[in-house]
């Protein structure tokens, strides 16, 4: 069995592998969280051009670094669609990498093929609430029969409020994202590694 280690250990650890970095290692580990930092203000709209941005600073070897963690950055922002501050934080993120990538043919391919994946999760996300909700309608149709003869009125049952169909509903979401997420991050994966 491993053997659990506790942060003070961990942290020592990391401390050691510092002592025996290389100066490019440690340019990288630098570089790499200021060029996080100029993406994230790309997607503030702090910066209007992220590669001219990038391109002017004055470590021009390190360039790499700062467009790698710009590109990781980035990458971690692209999400799946859930709302429209999701989408629009994907479209200035995807904006983003196409210019680190310099237009990539693959690249371009590669973000058609997750605009797809979108719009099918978008569409899978319609049809899982859609059909949830016929299903537990039908299950409470009898329910909201019984209770009308009971009462001797007419009875509204709201099923989506009802918490069996939030737990069923959350839990289907749930299975969704994760299938999902699974294929956005091959593609992420695909991209980081496109020239």
């Amino acid at each position: 069995m491993a053997e659990l280690k506790s942060a003070f250990e961990k942290a020592m650890e990391k401390v050691k592998d510092l002592e025996k970095a290389s100066p490019e290692d440690m340019r990288r580990l630098e570089l790499v969280p200021k060029g996080e930092t100029m993406a994230a203000r790309f997607l503030r709209d702090d910066i209007a051009d992220l590669a001219a941005d990038l391109a002017g600073h004055p470590d021009v070897s390190g360039r790499r670094y700062l467009t790698e963690g710009a590109q990781d950055a980035l990458l971690r922002n692209i999400c799946l669609p859930r709302d429209s501050r999701t989408k629009t934080t994907n479209a200035k993120a995807i904006q983003g990498v196409l210019a680190l990538k310099k237009n990539s043919r693959r690249v371009k391919e590669s973000f058609e093929q997750v605009e797809h994946l979108f719009t099918y999760y978008e569409a899978a996300v319609r049809q899982t609430y859609d059909r949830m909700k016929q299903e537990f309608e039908a299950k409470f149709a009898e329910t909201r029969k019984a209770m009308e003869q009971q009462y001797g009125g007419q009875v509204r049952m709201d099923v989506e409020r009802h918490p069996q169909f939030q737990e069923e509903l959350r839990r289907a979401m749930g299975a969704l994202d994760q299938q999902y997420e699974k294929v956005l991050e091959e593609h992420k994966q695909r991209i980081r590694q496109a020239t």
